[in-house]
């Protein structure tokens, strides 16, 4: 089994220079680059006004999204 302690991930900082709506704070906790063959796990932070454009990959994605409540 793997396991990730979301608290350590090094995040980088993504998004289109053209459309400052698309911003976000991204990292692979498993993809080729970790061993993994044809998926990645993707863990995004996308902060509230933002999002994260359409995009096309060549692996399968497992993407868990996570909400924080208001106030």
């Amino acid at each position: 089994m793997f396991t990730v302690e979301l608290s350590e991930l090094e995040l980088f900082h993504g998004g289109y220079e053209n459309d400052p709506t698309m911003r976000v704070k991204v990292d692979f906790p498993f993809s080729a680059a970790t061993g993994a063959k044809n998926t990645a796990v993707v863990y995004f932070e996308i902060e509230p006004g933002h999002r994260l454009g359409t995009h096309t990959d060549s692996a399968e994605e497992i993407i868990l999204l996570l909400g924080r409540g208001r106030g």
